[in-house]
């Protein structure tokens, strides 16, 4: 079920680039305030990675969420490390869930191949804000509840 993440197992991983963070967070402070916990590279203290790096905390947040969202522009697919962070989610069989941030953007190349065919949500202005949170919202919690089925049948 939702919520039952911590830090360092957080049920989602939200992927960005430094140009939607505003975007990314809003997603992130609604995602939290109906009980889903998150991982996101600006809720981590420097102090708490100062002995590994940034990359590592992000490949264990990956390693550990359920969910991985990546919040995707065309910065994002020009970012090599957004594209590292969903390549090495993808090869861990993570579930992806792609939000668009930009009207009129289609991603190409390695992006589209790991999130072509993936849950796609529109944040980029065409659909009400709300009205795609509650859909991100409820199949966020499906998947959260399918992996909670599955670690109890281990």
């Amino acid at each position: 079920m939702s919520g039952r993440g911590s830090s360092n197992t957080p049920d989602v991983m939200i992927s960005y680039n430094l140009g939607s963070k505003e975007a990314a967070l809003k997603i992130r402070d609604n995602l939290q305030q109906n009980g889903i916990t998150c991982w996101i590279d600006v809720d981590v203290e420097a102090d708490s990675y100062m002995a590994g790096s940034l990359q590592e905390a992000i490949a264990a947040a990956i390693e550990n969420c359920t969910v991985f969202l990546t919040c995707y522009s065309e910065k994002y697919s020009q970012s090599k490390l957004c594209e590292k962070e969903a390549e090495y989610a993808n090869s861990r069989k993570k579930t992806i869930i792609s939000c668009n941030l930009e009207a009129d953007f289609d991603p190409s190349g390695t992006l589209n191949t790991i999130i072509g065919s993936k849950l796609l949500f529109n944040f980029s202005g065409k659909y009400p804000f709300e009205k795609q949170m509650e859909k991100l919202i409820r199949e966020i919690r499906l998947h959260l509840k399918d992996n909670d089925n599955q670690a109890r049948m281990l």
